[in-house]
């Protein structure tokens, strides 16, 4: 709990020095342009082009990576239930997201919940029948 209040204010610190170094930059930057008014518009159009391309860039790969996410998240695997009393198995087909620690739920939206003398086997793909 210390570290989690430590971690929030150093994050806090770090905007507050963020925002004032930002606010020195545009002082100097307006003090500049003053001085200079016959300056050419091609910079400024450059840096906002690459400052959308750079957003752009971030907001796809953030979609790439939450439908990679998701699409692992969704893939259908075989679990195989062992008991080790009795040496019966049983086969669910379950989605890999659904799987806890010691316990998940098919995909027909069964939930099973495993004892401690149970082993389980987690395979790849969707097996047609063993």
């Amino acid at each position: 709990m210390l570290t989690k209040i430590l971690f929030t204010g150093l994050v806090i610190i770090v905007v507050f020095l963020g925002a004032r170094i930002r606010s020195n930059l545009v002082a100097r930057r307006s003090a500049l342009e003053a001085a200079a008014p016959a300056n050419s518009g091609g910079s400024v159009m450059r840096s906002r082009t690459v400052a959308y391309l750079v957003a752009v860039g971030l907001v796809a790969s953030a979609i790439g990576g939450y439908f990679w996410y998701w699409s692992n998240w969704r893939e259908a695997v075989t679990v195989r239930v062992i008991n080790t009393a009795t040496g019966e198995n049983v086969t669910y087909q379950v989605h890999k997201g659904s799987i806890d620690d010691r316990e998940f739920q098919t995909t027909d939206g069964l939930r099973v919940t495993l004892s401690e003398a149970d082993r389980v086997e987690v395979r790849q793909g969707v097996s047609t029948g063993e």
